[in-house]
């Protein structure tokens, strides 16, 4: 998945549309989710 890649390397985070984003985001708090449970 492409997208992460993006997002991980900062600027190229700010090019993805508002929708990428959001989906991104969610993505991101459902890691941040499952490494908090471990």
């Amino acid at each position: 998945w492409s997208g992460g890649a993006a997002v991980l390397s900062g600027a190229e985070g700010t090019r993805l549309s508002g929708e990428e984003f959001e989906y991104v985001q969610e993505f991101l708090v459902a890691v941040f989710d499952l490494i908090a449970d471990e």
